[in-house]
């Protein structure tokens, strides 16, 4: 029951017996002030600041719980043992497909520069007439060129001997079969050199299809290729699955506390029971951060201000008194019951262990 205990004057007139404990006895003298002592007294119960919910969110099975529910426990203390073969097994695979993709990418990123190259050198070879086939054509065309046409002189000169009779008509024809002959073979070289033009663009465009295939998946300065996708998602996939594991109370195959004092609570699981990242493992509560927490009637909460003194007296043992300081009053009050509440916050200024959280408490609260 929560009350306002406000001092009355005790006179020897209106009690014979005296008055309450935390008032001047009956037997002052009536010459003498009474010794008040302004207080608000109401009940509250232990609470912590800090709590800690462990969860486990990758697949796991619990080989050993180590604690009971309520029990105390020091930084490093094994808690529970679990089991991750199957999780780590997971990394594992997908650290070797990683390794398998950069390989490829790598493969496939020499691949491509060596498409490029070549690329290159026959551009460079057609736009400059250096390719070796297309320089040997070029090199025959222009001697064929040079013999067809001295023999076109020549074919002037025995056509003069043929009008003077130095020269029989058979010979002149048979000539003429031979500059018809390098008539030809100009003709053929052209040919030749136009099909080594044709067939040298035809192979950089297969070469400039390749290039395009393999940035794609290789990708370039440009452009993210298929490859570097890949790397990068799964990179990023087990950069979270490592980070899962790497958590401040996870040591091998061990759960341990990482709080210096702590109670464990809520402890659901039993051993050989599969963990689910729906449902904590259990909570941790930090001993060296526990308060008083108590509901005051909106009718007192005037006379209350931060900082105003506080004596905490345990119902588990009421020969143990505690002080603190009103920390929190809170900017909101509370319908329970059919009373208005405001919740206030103590402090426990000299907490030697005993008071241990969900306690219930007397506060008594200087009044301002």
């Amino acid at each position: 029951m929560k009350k306002l205990l406000i001092v009355m004057l005790c006179t020897a007139l209106m009690f014979s017996a005296g008055c309450n404990s935390k008032e001047t006895q009956a037997n002052t003298p009536a010459s003498e002030a009474p010794v008040q002592k302004n207080t608000i007294d109401t009940f509250g119960v232990i609470k912590s600041n800090e709590m800690t919910n462990v969860l486990i969110d990758f697949p796991a099975i619990i080989e050993n719980i180590h604690v009971k529910e309520g029990q105390k426990v020091k930084k490093g203390d094994v808690l529970f043992t679990i089991d991750y073969t199957q999780f780590m097994s997971e990394i594992e695979q997908k650290t070797i497909e990683l390794n398998t993709l950069r390989q490829e990418h790598q493969t496939n990123s020499m691949e491509l520069e060596k498409l490029k190259k070549d690329l290159a050198e026959l551009q460079n070879h057609l736009e400059n007439n250096s390719y070796p086939d297309l320089k040997r054509l070029i090199a025959d065309l222009k001697s064929a060129e040079k013999i067809y046409s001295d023999s076109l002189e020549e074919q002037k000169s025995k056509q003069h001997l043929l009008q003077k009779d130095s020269l029989s008509q058979a010979e002149l024809d048979a000539f003429n079969k031979t500059v018809d002959t390098y008539q030809k073979n100009v003709s053929d070289t052209k040919l030749s050199i136009e099909k080594t033009r044709y067939d040298l663009q035809k192979e950089i465009d297969r070469l400039k299809l390749q290039v395009a295939q393999k940035s794609e998946t290789t990708g370039n300065n440009n452009m993210s290729g298929i490859y570097t996708q890949k790397i990068d998602a799964l990179e990023k996939e087990i950069k979270l699955m490592k980070e899962k594991i790497n958590k401040s109370y996870i040591k091998q195959n061990d759960i341990v506390s990482d709080m210096e004092n702590a109670i464990v609570y809520d402890l659901t699981y039993v051993n050989g029971e599969a963990l689910s990242p729906d449902r904590k493992l259990f909570s941790l509560l930090d001993a060296d951060s526990i308060i008083v927490e108590a509901n005051v009637p909106e009718e007192f909460i005037k006379d209350i201000q931060s900082g105003a003194a506080a004596t905490i007296i345990p119902q588990a043992d009421k020969s143990k008194i505690y002080q603190g300081k009103i920390t929190y009053i809170a900017n909101k009050a509370t319908l329970r019951n059919g009373e208005t509440t405001v919740l206030v916050q103590s402090s426990i200024d000299n907490n030697d262990g005993f008071l241990l959280p969900e306690f219930n408490v007397n506060l008594e609260i200087s009044m301002n």
